[in-house]
């Protein structure tokens, strides 16, 4: 769908200047008559053709017109495990253990690894996250292709450890509009 749009008028115009071809008083910069906007019917790759003046053009646009979305699980980390740097069921998180002789509950560690449909803006992955189930965050760490927290601005995944009393069923969740793509299309619109 083609649509043309009206931008006549004139660039750097007085506050008392005219409109149209540079009616008013100063300096100014002819803008064209016309541009035009491509509404495309969906995401993808389309060849645009441009001419004007017997010259033409051709030039690929990409459109995304797609929200992105995280995906991810969730899994308990025990003492047993070496990537969890010692976090698991330890010390004063221990069934019966006490601390200040009052009775604590024993805690349990997990950790959320979350993966994006496509890189995202980089954001407040600690801010937006939205805990419930007793949840808790410890930490949230994020990067992108390279491997490296916040690479180059966009994320690519996050990791995130939570803890939770035993028996609980703690759950993480990032609300519609706490992440966008690259090209401002944000999660859940």
């Amino acid at each position: 769908m083609l649509q043309a749009v009206n931008v006549r008028g004139s660039r750097g115009q007085s506050a008392g200047g005219g409109g149209g071809n540079g009616g008013g008083e100063g300096p100014t910069t002819a803008v064209p008559d016309a541009a035009w906007l491509v509404t495309p019917p969906a995401s993808g790759d389309f060849l645009v053709r441009i001419e004007m003046g017997g010259q033409r053009w051709w030039r690929w646009v990409q459109v995304d017109m797609e929200p992105p979305t995280a995906y991810g699980s969730m899994e308990a980390v025990t003492n047993a495990d070496s990537s969890s740097g010692g976090v698991g069921r330890t010390g004063p998180t221990e069934p019966g253990a006490t601390v200040g002789g009052v009775a604590v509950a024993a805690l349990r560690f997990l950790v959320a690894r979350v993966a994006f449909s496509e890189p995202v803006v980089a954001f407040d992955m600690a801010a937006a996250a939205r805990m419930r189930g007793g949840a808790g965050l410890v930490d949230v760490q994020c990067g992108g292709e390279d491997g490296a927290a916040g690479a180059a601005g966009a994320y690519e995944w996050c990791t995130a450890v939570l803890y939770g009393e035993d028996g609980s069923t703690p759950s993480l969740t990032l609300p519609a509009g706490s992440f966008t793509d690259l090209n401002g299309n944000a999660n859940g619109a």
